[in-house]
Parts: C-alpha cells; sequence; structure tokens
C-alpha cells in the first residue's frame, strides 16, 4: 500500500519526471498540497472496493442462478462494477494521470499495467453479457 502511495504521489506532484522531458511549462498542473494527494488516494480506492464489490456480488448471483431468471441481475451488477472499474483506470490512470500529469515522461509511469487491467475488464465485461442460453424448465 505504501507503494502505490508514493506512485501516487509523484504522479500527482510530477516531480519525478524523465531527463529528457522538456515539459517544464506543464509542471503547474502538480498537485502538491498534501491533503488532496491523500483524497486522491482514497478516492481510487474507494473505487476499485466499489468495483469489486459489484463484480464480485454479481459473480455469486451469476454462479448461483446460472440456469435461472436472475442470472440477468447478476450480469447486471458485474456491469456496473466494470463500469465503475473503467473509470478508475482509464478515466483516473491512463487519462488524467497519463495526459494530465504527464505520467508517460515519469520514472513512475503506470500506463502499460492501467491499458492491461483496462483490456481485462472490457474482455470480462464483454464475456458476461454475451447471450446466456435459454433453457426450458423441464431441463
Amino acid at each position: 500500500m505504501r507503494r502505490f502511495n508514493q506512485f501516487l504521489e509523484h504522479v500527482l506532484r510530477m516531480d519525478a519526471m524523465q531527463p529528457w522531458f522538456q515539459g517544464e511549462h506543464l509542471k503547474s498542473r502538480a498537485i502538491t498540497n498534501d491533503i488532496l494527494v491523500h483524497i486522491g488516494y482514497w478516492g481510487i480506492i474507494a473505487g476499485e472496493l466499489v468495483a469489486g464489490f459489484f463484480c464480485t456480488f454479481g459473480s455469486l448471483v451469476m454462479l448461483k442462478n446460472i440456469r435461472k431468471d436472475k442470472f440477468e441481475f447478476g450480469q447486471s451488477l458485474y456491469l456496473i462494477g466494470g463500469t465503475v472499474a473503467l473509470f478508475v483506470w482509464f478515466l483516473g490512470f491512463a487519462t488524467i494521470g497519463a495526459e494530465w500529469f504527464q505520467m508517460w515522461a515519469s520514472k513512475w509511469n503506470g500506463q502499460m499495467k492501467a491499458y492491461a487491467f483496462i483490456s481485462f475488464i472490457v474482455m470480462t465485461m464483454v464475456y458476461v453479457v454475451m447471450p446466456s442460453p435459454k433453457f426450458s424448465s423441464n431441463q
């Protein structure tokens, strides 16, 4: 947990840029206020917890109701969790972190991990929304 907090601090403060980075004028975007850094940190954790809760609960509902009508309710819950996770990883890391805070030029660049998470999230969401076979009630 401490390592992630260090990662977020360096990205938001923009204090660990690569030596070749020529965007000194962009460093005015940095967030140096400790309170705002901690709000961002706990906001990310809260988003991940909400996403994890919905995805886990949705998965359990689907598992329990594999051949029943409530299966689709589980799919809906999973998709809510996946959407929250996309907001955290795509909007938070790939868009705001990478572009606004120039994470791509930081020694603490986490873009590739963010895109790996985004890819996994999207693949699971696509799989979950695939139509399931309908079974008759006498099976």
